[in-house]
């Protein structure tokens, strides 16, 4: 989580750096107790889906639904835990592609070396 905020790769979060990641995990936790709808303390399918586009990740169901298989538990379920660790992930990858899309288009173009760099990026 700290290597995805710490902007200037210092191995460590600046003062500003750690402000921004508690902003976030601020918001993601009310996003996540938002859609907790049946109060569970975890999160379905179905409630993933809507924090993931309240959060700002507008995905179609298909993406939706492979995110929800790779964080979630042996009850098919999310906990909070594993829901910051999604929404790390996701903002590491958002970013990185904005950045390749110089023109806003929502299109990028990138090498080989480039997409590897954002696979294991996250």
């Amino acid at each position: 989580m700290i290597w995805h905020f710490d902007d200037n790769k210092t191995g460590k979060l600046s003062l500003p750096e750690f402000r921004h990641l508690w902003n976030k995990i601020k918001e993601w936790e009310a996003v996540y107790v938002k859609h907790d709808s049946d109060l569970s303390g975890t999160m379905n399918v179905h409630e993933m889906r809507l924090a993931l586009d309240e959060a700002g990740f507008h995905l179609n169901r298909q993406l939706s639904e492979a995110i929800t298989s790779k964080y979630r538990d042996s009850h098919l379920v999310i906990d909070f835990d594993n829901f910051l660790s999604c929404m790390v992930q996701l903002e590491a990858i958002f970013r990185k592609c904005q950045e390749y899309d110089r023109v806003g288009a929502g299109m990028i173009n990138m090498t080989q070396k480039q997409w590897m760099q954002i696979a294991t990026l996250t």
